[in-house]
């Protein structure tokens, strides 16, 4: 009996122990589903993961391209800053040229007026010139004549002509100075008056002298010939080959004319 017993209480805890373990298989069992399920939805979440690094490392690649290609346009933007800046220079100066081409026909209308002027003003010269002239050989005659008076009135006659050359010189342009248009001496002064007189009038040289058959000349200060001809066997009294015209005057007299007494011929 006690055999019996002791046998039925091993069989009891085997029974138990065995349900426990049963227990615990089936724990293990619920446990292992849920791992597996676990395991599962982990597998999906790494599935979706390596799918968005996958989309994240596209999303890289693009962003590269992107930096890459806003680099180059800032490059290609400052580049065409500085064209721009080329281009408004190249403008403002075109703009200057068409102002000044559309000035060009006033100006050229203004130069068009003032040549007109000009024409007539140098017209106007001319006539005047003209005038002058006539004057200064009328007053060259005159003079001539009253020399030849006033030493024939003292005693000895003169015979000389003086004849008063003006070379016509072309009309100054347009921006010619009054002092362009001085005024020429009236006449020569043919007796031997001192050139460095103040006077106006100009003085002939006493340096040249009168050959018979020859022509003398010399400038005077305003660059004005006085030719003097001296005819074969019509030589002046007291003017011999070799000598001076002029006699030099005495101390005090302004020439030789004012120097001769009343009736006295002039003889060197």
């Amino acid at each position: 009996m006690e055999h019996s017993n002791t046998t039925l209480c091993v069989v009891q805890k085997t029974e138990a122990r065995l349900r426990e373990a049963e227990a615990m298989c089936a724990r293990l069992a619920a446990e292992k589903e849920n791992l597996q399920a676990s395991l599962r939805a982990m597998s999906v979440e790494l599935d979706v993961t390596r799918r968005q690094c996958e989309r994240v490392k596209a999303e890289r690649k693009n962003l590269r391209s992107h930096v890459k290609a806003i680099k180059s346009l800032r490059v290609d933007l400052a580049t065409a800053k500085r064209e721009c800046e080329i281009l408004k220079k190249e403008r403002d100066e075109l703009r200057g040229q068409v102002q000044a081409l559309g000035k060009t026909p006033i100006q050229l209308a203004a130069a068009r007026e003032e040549c007109e002027y000009t024409k007539v003003e140098r017209n106007r010269l001319q006539h005047r010139l003209d005038v002058v002239e006539a004057d200064l050989a009328n007053l060259e005659k005159k003079h001539i004549f009253a020399c030849n008076e006033l030493a024939a009135m003292q005693g000895g006659r003169l015979n000389f002509q003086v004849q008063l050359h003006m070379p016509r010189e072309p009309l100054p342009n347009v921006q010619s100075t009054a002092s362009d248009f001085e005024k020429p001496p009236l006449f020569a002064r043919s007796l031997g008056e001192d050139t460095q007189s103040t006077s106006d009038h100009a003085t002939p040289s006493r340096e040249w002298q009168a050959t018979p058959g020859r022509t003398a000349e010399t400038k005077t200060p305003n660059n004005i010939l006085v030719p003097i001809k001296e005819e074969p066997g019509q030589e002046r009294r007291g003017v011999k080959e070799g000598m001076q015209l002029y006699r030099p005057p005495r101390a005090g007299r302004k020439d030789a004319l004012e120097d001769m007494e009343p009736g006295e011929i002039w003889e060197d």
